[in-house]
């Protein structure tokens, strides 16, 4: 019987770790999935003050990158699965497709403010 309440109770306290762990990934927004992969190593975002770290990378800033972009064809390059600009992207995206895809639609909304 005291085994059966250790169990139960360990069971539960994992449960709730679980649940809390989704409820704080699901938060999670592209900017911040976007410097939690380190994405800045390469790029910067001028727009959501985001500078790059890597100041020899001659990787564009992508401030206005939604201008010519989808967020899926975004995902898809960000993956490799397409090129843009016939080059792939020289990283593939290692985070889980919720992240790739929450990016993805951020990314695709940076474009250059309407005159």
């Amino acid at each position: 019987m005291k085994k059966a309440l250790v169990l139960l109770v360990m069971f539960a306290f994992v449960a709730t770790f679980v649940n809390f762990a989704k409820a704080e990934d699901a938060k999670k927004d592209g900017k911040t999935i976007f410097t939690e992969a380190k994405c800045m190593s390469c790029h910067g975002i001028s727009v959501a003050a985001i500078e790059k770290t890597n100041a020899k990378s001659k990787a564009p800033d992508l401030s206005t990158t939604g201008d010519k972009n989808t967020a899926a064809d975004l995902a898809k390059y960000l993956v490799k699965e397409i090129k843009l600009n016939d080059k792939n992207h020289p990283i593939k995206f290692g985070g889980s497709a919720d992240d790739l895809n929450t990016m993805s639609a951020w990314l695709g909304t940076l474009k250059t403010p309407a005159k």
